[in-house]
């Protein structure tokens, strides 16, 4: 008797590992190998991460259209070196068209323990007979108000026995491309201070334009003047504070314990849905 009781639990244990397991991996999109958009379990060093992120379609295809890299064709010192490195666009149109969707949906999907995790194979230079397969794949997430590209591959050429590349990017990238960063992009630093040249933060604050402020509750007078194109309206004292401003300050209550992940993921959308 004690032994089915035994044999019993221990199955229970197994469905109840298996179904947290299913949680921390969810497919959102997959082609084939080489072709995904998928939830993983996110590293335990990173903390808790600003998930879900409210980043529709549209705002994620206009930041995959920003993102641009750096190759050189010779590993050559000096001028000749540099004259050999060319920027290239990360994604195609068609390819940024279709990945903007799933990895919207995907960081919209994915709670404070997940990130996402993306692969992307195409062909470059379609009209040249030295036209060859490339693969761009690495991690997506959303911490302190910055969207995080972290690369593993960026742009570098399909072997005939490729595989899916699992290495650590935080501690390991191979690759001889690098990011250019676009207005409201750095590129990261390591905990030694070294910058990154496969990991890219955006400042998700640059993506909305900025709104003069409304006229307070009951305040009458004069219209607010019209903001020209490229003007903004200086706000008065007191105003609110930025969206950058309160999700900081959100997120600082939240990492001292003094509101629950419900509040703050709660409260965050409220933010987020302002902008």
């Amino acid at each position: 008797m004690k032994r089915k009781k035994i044999i019993a639990i221990a199955m229970m244990f197994c469905l109840c590992l298996g179904a947290s397991l299913f949680t921390k991996t969810k497919s959102i999109w997959r082609k084939n190998e080489f072709n995904y958009v998928k939830l993983g379990k996110a590293n335990k060093e990173l903390g808790k991460l600003d998930h879900p992120a409210e980043i529709s379609p549209e705002q994620m295809r206009q930041i995959l259209k920003s993102l641009k890299y750096s190759r050189s064709w010779l590993n050559i010192a000096g001028e000749i070196g540099k004259k050999t490195t060319k920027q290239y666009d990360l994604f195609l149109p068609e390819e940024i068209e279709e990945l903007g969707t799933y990895l919207s949906q995907a960081l919209q999907a994915a709670d404070s323990g997940q990130w996402v995790d993306f692969s992307l194979q195409a062909v470059r230079n379609k009209l040249s007979f030295i036209g060859s397969e490339r693969i761009s794949d690495g991690l997506v997430f959303v911490k302190e108000g910055k969207l995080n590209f972290v690369m593993r591959d960026v742009g570098e050429p399909v072997g005939a026995e490729e595989r899916v590349v699992t290495t650590d990017p935080f501690k390991y990238y191979s690759g001889s491309s690098a990011f250019i960063p676009g207005p409201g992009q750095e590129l990261a630093k390591n905990k030694k201070g070294k910058t990154m040249k496969n990991w890219l933060l955006i400042d998700l604050a640059e993506l909305c334009p900025k709104v003069a402020p409304e006229l307070e509750a009951g305040e009458t007078g004069t219209a607010r003047p019209e903001a020209k194109p490229g003007a903004t309206i200086a706000p008065k004292p007191g105003a609110a504070k930025s969206p950058k401003e309160r999700l900081s300050e959100l997120r600082e209550l939240y990492d001292k314990g003094l509101i629950t992940e419900e509040e703050y993921n709660r409260k965050r959308k409220e933010i987020l849905d302002q902008l």
